[in-house]
């Protein structure tokens, strides 16, 4: 349909397709597209805040792909729009545009630069569906190309598009994918809670000899002499210290499982994922993030 877009590389749109045409967005790309879409005057740059949350944007698009599994591929049609370029054309008399439009330097006043866009796509996901054709697109239409749309061939703004797509069984897993990803999740999922557990129970028995310590200090005499019961207030220094310990090797071992289970995730396809979100009951962000706190395990796949 009409995305009124050209899925640039930059652009929140490209963010859900895996063209490899597209490729990875650099600087140079995120600030052209924030500027377009922010529709700025040629030539002015977004500031620093613009394209930071122009980024964010951007990097909720791939989450909400990834997450839904929704990765598309684009047919690869031509430009569909003709007519003449934004901001370039209707250059009246005495207007110096020369410094944003060097193109305009040697039109006449009244005229305008004649341009082409990809604004209409057909996106499909390639496990489904493979092209097999499409219509030609303006490429195959040189008189509209320089006249414009709509023209007297054709009454539209837009060319009109479409493909032949053969339709392709969904792809699943087998029993024993199924039953391997589940082993591989639970065994890691098991191994990082029992991990957090013999913390848990290292740090206790601490607290314990730490408690005990300061309960029953000693005197000149080496006789053990019971404190004076303290009225409320902050707890003592070893309490404080042995809480921050605590407080960072927790925080650090659950940084470490979370990289792990990262890397895990990595080497799963839309199809394993999918699987994931079915058989094990949350999807894969959320196991990275809650680990085995985040699994519902589906007995279909035990």
């Amino acid at each position: 349909g009409d995305m009124n877009t050209e899925i640039n590389r930059g652009s929140c749109v490209s963010a859900y397709f895996a063209d490899e045409s597209i490729g990875a967005p650099k600087d140079v790309d995120m600030a052209t597209e924030c500027a377009s879409s922010l529709r700025l005057f040629p030539g002015t740059s977004p500031s620093e805040s613009q394209i930071e949350e122009w980024i964010q944007l951007y990097n909720e698009a791939t989450s909400v792909a990834y997450e839904q599994c929704v990765t598309l591929a684009r047919l690869e049609t031509g430009p569909t729009r003709a007519a003449y370029d934004h901001g370039a054309a209707g250059k009246e008399p005495g207007d110096d545009l020369s410094d944003s439009f060097p193109s305009l330097q040697s039109l006449p006043a009244g005229k305008g630069v004649m341009a082409a866009w990809k604004l209409d796509h057909v996106a499909f996901t390639t496990r489904t569906f493979r092209p097999l054709a499409f219509w030609s697109t303006l490429e195959s239409d040189q008189e509209s190309l320089n006249s414009g749309l709509p023209n007297y061939h054709i009454p539209s703004d837009h060319l009109p598009i479409g493909g032949l797509f053969e339709v392709l069984p969904p792809p699943t897993l087998d029993e024993q994918q199924r039953i391997s990803l589940l082993n591989n999740v639970q065994s890691m999922s098991t191994s990082q809670s029992t991990e957090l557990d013999d913390i848990e129970m290292s740090f206790a028995e601490e607290l314990k000899a730490i408690e005990a310590h300061i309960a029953t200090p000693s005197t000149a005499s080496g006789t053990a002499v019971l404190p004076k019961k303290k009225k409320k207030g902050p707890p003592p220094k070893e309490i404080i210290e042995f809480m921050r310990r605590k407080r960072s090797s927790v925080k650090e071992t659950k940084a470490r499982h979370v990289i792990a289970r990262k890397s895990l995730a990595t080497t799963l396809d839309e199809v394993y994922r999918l699987a994931f979100s079915k058989f094990l009951g949350c999807s894969v962000s959320q196991w990275i993030e809650r680990g085995n706190a985040a699994l519902s395990i589906n007995k279909e796949i035990q």
